[in-house]
């Protein structure tokens, strides 16, 4: 408190803190937005409906679930490489 010409003064701060939740904007198609709404529950935003169907989901679960998958990533690894090298020996010689 501060005394200013015989009266009191009483310094005030005041402060204002305002929390936003970040927001994404995500691109789907009608039939999936469909099937979305019809598990959307009356009182539930998109938002909670994905948060929902999704706190349970362990990725490692899907591990494993596309045989054969690391083959064709390798077969097209290998062509990736062999169409770089022949590029580089086009331009650099």
């Amino acid at each position: 408190m501060e005394s200013h010409t015989g009266r009191a003064f009483i310094q005030y701060t005041r402060t204002k803190y305002v929390y936003e939740m970040a927001t994404k904007t995500i691109t789907s198609t009608e039939a999936a937005y469909d099937r979305l709404q019809a598990l959307k529950r009356a009182d539930e935003s998109f938002s909670d409906l994905i948060e929902r169907l999704t706190e349970q989901a362990d990725p490692m679960a899907f591990a494993g679930s596309c045989p054969g998958l690391g083959d064709h990533v390798e077969a097209a690894r290998a062509g990736l490489e062999d169409d770089l090298a022949e590029r580089q020996d086009d331009l650099i010689g």
